[in-house]
């Protein structure tokens, strides 16, 4: 039975507590309350796809229950990081970078007038974009221990996000020119960073940036990392094309 609430969350009420577990590990809902006959109601919740969005499956939970609950918690975040926003910083710093980089390079560079500058753009990109993502992945994985466990698909999932945005700034200065990339840079840093998904799971956005979440970088990587670290790669397919649709889209106007 599905549990409608006046949010976009809902409680899904099963009987069997390895099915809720299958459904929230899956990513397919945020939760699983689960009734026992006698005895305590179980929430199953994932801490690691938003801990907002956690807290408040439980108040729902309880209300739905009517009593108090046992919670498990098929998603746990690490120690040093129990709310769950390392990937969200991760997000916002590697999006500043890529649109910094990119706009360094444009500006030492200048225009790309043939093919050959195109690549040569293209190469020094590759190089930043690698090496700006190396490092965020050893510091969150090696250094601070906050993600660990999944190093190179940390760093191919990072790696691609920047390389998205960086190609977009880039093919959309060398289309328009800089101003045009000021102002996508702009609207990635308020709409993205916003829509994203770090501070406040998608559910308990509102319609405007809920719709944005999943078509801009910042919701479609944050989305992907959290896939990756915290629930064994499910859910992350849409996350990546949506990466890949933004890098391609900026190389061919590159």
């Amino acid at each position: 039975a599905k549990l409608e609430t006046s949010t976009a969350l809902r409680v899904y009420q099963v009987r069997d507590l390895a099915v809720a577990r299958s459904m929230v590990e899956d990513r397919e809902v945020y939760g699983g309350l689960v009734l026992a006959r006698t005895g305590r109601a179980t929430l199953v919740v994932a801490n690691g796809g938003g801990h907002a969005g956690e807290a408040v499956l439980v108040q729902l939970g309880q209300q739905a229950a009517g009593t108090a609950l046992n919670t498990v918690d098929v998603a746990r975040t690490s120690p040093g990081d129990p709310n769950g926003l390392v990937e969200f910083y991760c997000v916002v710093f590697l999006g500043i970078g890529a649109a910094v980089g990119a706009t360094i390079l444009a500006r030492t560079l200048g225009p790309v007038p043939h093919l050959r500058g195109a690549l040569k753009r293209l190469g020094l990109m590759a190089m930043y974009t690698a090496l700006l993502s190396a490092a965020i992945t050893l510091f969150t994985d090696v250094v601070y221990g906050t993600l660990a466990g999944h190093f190179w698909f940390l760093f191919l999932t990072l790696w691609l996000y920047v390389v998205a945005v960086c190609l977009a700034v880039t093919g959309i200065a060398e289309l328009a020119g800089p101003l045009a990339s000021i102002v996508l840079i702009g609207l990635f840093i308020v709409f993205g960073n916003t829509s994203s998904g770090g501070a406040v799971p998608r559910p308990l956005l509102d319609g405007f940036f809920s719709a944005l979440n999943p078509v801009l970088p910042q919701g479609a990587a944050l989305s992907a990392l959290r896939g990756v670290q915290y629930f064994g790669d499910h859910g992350i397919g849409t996350g990546l094309l949506c990466l890949t649709i933004w890098a391609a889209a900026g190389l061919v106007l590159l």
